[in-house]
């Protein structure tokens, strides 16, 4: 009986940090859309200024 109280525990507690891990994930997700936004407007307007060209900071090909 010991056994199957151990092992609902278990579940229990994989269950609650899934949660936990998954209320995490969409916070630090919608704070990563927002500064992603921010980023692409920021690039945009420095290459309307001349400042970058867009294709100049997009890495195109893999190292190694």
């Amino acid at each position: 009986m010991l056994i199957y109280s151990v092992f609902a525990s278990s579940i229990a507690i994989a269950w609650w940090y899934a949660k936990r891990e998954q209320k995490k994930f969409e916070r630090y997700n919608i704070i990563y859309e927002h500064e992603y936004r921010n980023a692409l407007k920021l690039i945009a307007e420095l290459e309307e200024m001349g400042c970058v060209k867009k294709s100049d900071l997009i890495i195109e090909k893999q190292l190694g």
